[in-house]
C-alpha cells in the first residue's frame, strides 16, 4: 500500500468524515474496507498451498464419513452430517475474529455453506426418500436465517449474502410446490421472486449495504433466468418463434453484464456469463430462423436505451 502525504491525508480524512456525516457512505462500509485491508497483498504461495491442503484433507474426511453412511443408524444419519458445517462455520468465525486475509475467510465461508447444504440434504433424505416441497420450504427458511446471521457476523464477505438469496429461492420454490402443485405456475413464481429480490437489493443498496445488495441482485437475475427458461419450455418455437420469455432472458443477461461493472459487483460477471450461455442455447436458434426476429431483439435494445435516456432526463429535471 502506498503512503499518503500529510496534506493529502488530512484532505482524505476530511472527505471521509463529511461523507459519513452526510450519509454518502456508512460506518459499515468503512469497517468492511478496513477488514479487507489485510488482503490487499497477493497471498503467498505457501499460504495458498496450506489452504488447498486443508480443503483436500477436509474433503477426505467427508468422503471417509460418506463411505459407510447407509449403514449408520437413522439418528446418526440425521444428526451427524451437521458436524461438518459446524466445524467449517467455527473455523470461519475464528478467521473473522483473527482478522485473517479476506480470501481465507471467503473460502472457508463458501465451504461452510456448501457443507450446510449437503448436510441438510443428507439428513432429510435419511428421514424420507421423497420429501415434500414443504420440507424444502422450511429448509430454505432455516438456511436463510443462518445465512442472514452469518452475514451480519462475518462482515465484508459476499458468500453469506449469496447464501441468503439462494435460501430464499429454495424456500419460495418449496412452499410454492406445496401450495400451487402446478408446474404451469412456476414461471410466475420465479418472476415474482425476481421482483422481490430486486426490491430487496434496492433497499440494501440505499442502506449502504453493497454486499447484501450484490447477493440479492444476483438472486433476482438468476430467478429471471429460471422464469424465462420455464416459460420458453412451454413455447412451440416452430410456430410461435420468439416469445416474451426469450425477451426476458435477453434483458436479464444484458442487465447482469452491464450492472456488474456499473455497480462494481463481480458476482454478476459470473451470473452474466452463465446467462449468456443460456441465451445462446435459447435465443440464437430462434433469431437465426428469420431476420425479423433478430431485428426484434435490436428493437428491444433500442427501446431500453430510450427508457434509460428518458429516465436520466427526468432525474436531471427533478434534481434541478
Amino acid at each position: 500500500m502506498t503512503r499518503v502525504a500529510n496534506a493529502d491525508h488530512d484532505a482524505l480524512v476530511a472527505r471521509v468524515r463529511d461523507a459519513l456525516a452526510t450519509g454518502r457512505i456508512s460506518a459499515a462500509q468503512v469497517e468492511a474496507l478496513l477488514d479487507r485491508s489485510t488482503s490487499d497483498a497477493r497471498p503467498a504461495a505457501l499460504q495458498v498451498l496450506v489452504g488447498i491442503g486443508s480443503v483436500v484433507a477436509y474433503l477426505g474426511v467427508v468422503l471417509a464419513y460418506a463411505v459407510g453412511f447407509s449403514d449408520y443408524p437413522q439418528w446418526v444419519q440425521v444428526a451427524t452430517p451437521f458436524v461438518f458445517p459446524m466445524v467449517a462455520l467455527a473455523t470461519a468465525g475464528w478467521l473473522q475474529r483473527a482478522n485473517r486475509a479476506y480470501w481465507m475467510r471467503e473460502s472457508v465461508a463458501l465451504i461452510a455453506f456448501a457443507s450446510l447444504v449437503g448436510a441438510t440434504l443428507a439428513s432429510v433424505f435419511a428421514v424420507s426418500d421423497a420429501p415434500d416441497g414443504v420440507w424444502f420450504g422450511w429448509i430454505g427458511a432455516a438456511w436463510a436465517l443462518v445465512a442472514l446471521v452469518s452475514g451480519r457476523w462475518m462482515r465484508g464477505l459476499r458468500v453469506p449474502w449469496l447464501a441468503v438469496a439462494g435460501a430464499v429461492i429454495v424456500s419460495a420454490n418449496g412452499f410454492g410446490s406445496w401450495i400451487f402443485g402446478d408446474d404451469d405456475l412456476y414461471r410466475w413464481l420465479e418472476l415474482g421472486l425476481a421482483v422481490a429480490l430486486a426490491a430487496g437489493a434496492t433497499v440494501a443498496g440505499r442502506r449502504r449495504q453493497p454486499l447484501a445488495a450484490e447477493g440479492l441482485l444476483a438472486g433476482a437475475i438468476a430467478s429471471s433466468y429460471a422464469a424465462a427458461v420455464l416459460g420458453v419450455g412451454d413455447v412451440d418455437i416452430t410456430e410461435a418463434g420468439l416469445s416474451p420469455w426469450h425477451v426476458l432472458l435477453t434483458i436479464a443477461v444484458a442487465a447482469a453484464l452491464v450492472l456488474a461493472p456499473a455497480l462494481e459487483m463481480p458476482v454478476l460477471y459470473v451470473v452474466g456469463a452463465f446467462g449468456a450461455l443460456l441465451w445462446l442455447g435459447f435465443v440464437i436458434p430462434i433469431a437465426t430462423q428469420s431476420a425479423a426476429w433478430a431485428l426484434l431483439i435490436v428493437v428491444v435494445g433500442i427501446a431500453l436505451i430510450g427508457v434509460a435516456a428518458a429516465g436520466s432526463r427526468l432525474r436531471g429535471r427533478r434534481d434541478a
